[in-house]
């Protein structure tokens, strides 16, 4: 009765409520990250009508949009697979500069937070599409230091579509070295400032 008169889209956990909701024309997604095409065609075979997406997934959004059902992400957990790195780097996060870049492909963004003034707080940042700070303090597991204004352009194209390479014997690096140019770029400030330039430009290569 009450799917009539409010749009649902449900989370089901339990995956025989599928039929359930099938019965009553109910929206629902599964609750928990795909993570392979093994299991999303299978969802869609169930008949789900979005697409929680987790890693490596989505690094392949041009791919899964083809499917033609609505993608869900969660944009501020740094995590591959939700199993926490190193450092998180080369984890699936959007930046709020980032949000019209993946507009094209993801319908719902979302955040994982512990409170709901943090989400409040989140959503106000991303609609903004600015965050003039240090990246580490929205994105939950990344821990580097680094001046989110000083990433390239090119940082969310990339990262769309690369299959997330690197973690299969790829020598891309791409991730590392914009992060890595930014925080130098931040170093190096007053001496952009006053027209001088890099005091080293060789260790955006060599050094951390």
């Amino acid at each position: 009765m009450f799917s009539e008169k409010v749009k649902l889209t449900l989370a089901i956990e339990n995956i025989f409520m599928a039929s359930d909701c099938n019965s009553r024309s109910i929206n629902y997604y599964w609750a928990y990250p795909i993570t392979t095409w093994y299991e999303l065609n299978g969802l869609v075979d169930l008949g789900v009508k979005q697409l929680f997406l987790g890693v490596p997934l989505t690094f392949q959004l041009p791919e899964v949009k083809k499917i033609g059902l609505p993608i869900r992400v969660i944009a501020n957990v740094c995590y591959d697979g939700f199993i926490p790195r190193k450092d998180g780097i080369r984890g699936f996060y959007i930046r709020p500069e980032d949000v019209k870049a993946y507009s094209a492909y993801v319908d719902t963004i979302q955040f994982d937070t512990d409170s709901l003034e943090k989400e409040a707080t989140l959503l106000g940042i991303y609609k903004e599409e600015l965050w003039p700070g240090n990246l580490n303090l929205l994105l939950t597991n990344l821990k580097y230091n680094v001046d989110n204004r000083g990433i390239p352009d090119e940082f969310a194209p990339m990262r769309i579509k690369c299959k997330q390479r690197c973690q299969s014997g790829s020598a891309c690096s791409f991730c590392e070295t914009a992060l890595k140019f930014s925080r130098e770029v931040d170093k190096n400030k007053d001496y952009w400032t006053k027209g001088v330039g890099f005091t080293q430009p060789e260790s955006i290569i060599d050094n951390n």
